[in-house]
């Protein structure tokens, strides 16, 4: 007996679209003050776009490796953990230069404010005229 998933070749051009489609709606549920927004799919159920596009993800996923996985299984696995392994180590990466740019930010930020803060406090305490108490001259 053949898998039903056998036959197949390609992609699947309705797959595609909708998945495209819920990109748009996580494009524009992101805008804040979009006049669009109320008309993507978080106003209308339990989930957003989001969940809509790990699913399409996951079913073309599914799609692309089904045929090979009844070929020869062993080596399906193996090229879906390759993937998995590119996947993981192309997010490992771009966290960690997402974290080395917002420190050398953050560290640019802070030694300009604190630059700006020492000369502003050293201008402030030498034009700050002094105040007298109104007690002293009372008597």
């Amino acid at each position: 007996m053949q898998h039903p998933a056998a036959p197949t070749a390609g992609r699947d051009p309705r797959l595609d679209f909708f998945r495209g489609l819920a990109l748009v709606m996580i494009f524009i549920n992101h805008v804040p003050g979009n006049m669009m927004e109320g008309v993507t799919s978080k106003n209308f159920g339990f989930s957003d776009a989001a969940e809509a596009f790990v699913l399409m993800s996951g079913m073309s996923a599914g799609l692309a490796y089904s045929n090979i996985y009844v070929r020869d299984r062993i080596h399906a696995i193996a090229r879906i953990l390759r993937r998995a392994s590119r996947l993981y180590s192309v997010h490992l990466l771009t966290t960690v230069l997402a974290v080395i740019v917002l420190m050398a930010f953050s560290f640019t930020r802070t030694r300009r404010w604190s630059i700006l803060r020492s000369s502003d406090t050293a201008t402030r305490s030498r034009t700050r005229p002094r105040l007298r108490c109104a007690s002293s001259h009372a008597l």
